[in-house]
């Protein structure tokens, strides 16, 4: 599952896959409602992101897997230096 989300990062298809997965997750939310804010969270720090970096900024990204965090930080601020560190 991981390569193919790899293979879809910084593209068009990432977005609607993402909400795809969440949406097809649903039996497992429904059994496990404790979980509910895990799921939730990679909308939130989207959410979040966007409220606050300011499009000068300059981004790190500790821990970055996959690049998905980072792909968000180049889209928001495509003028900025970004780094990423696994």
């Amino acid at each position: 599952m991981d390569y193919l989300k790899h293979l879809l990062i910084r593209t068009p298809l990432y977005r609607p896959v993402t909400q795809a997965r969440y949406l097809l997750s649903y039996w497992k939310r429904t059994r496990h409602p404790e979980l509910e804010g895990i799921y939730q969270e990679p909308f939130c720090i989207e959410a979040m992101m966007r409220k606050t970096i300011q499009p000068d900024w300059n981004c790190v990204d500790i821990g970055c897997h996959l690049g998905s965090v980072l792909n968000e930080f180049v889209t928001l601020v495509p003028r900025g230096t970004h780094h990423a560190f696994e």
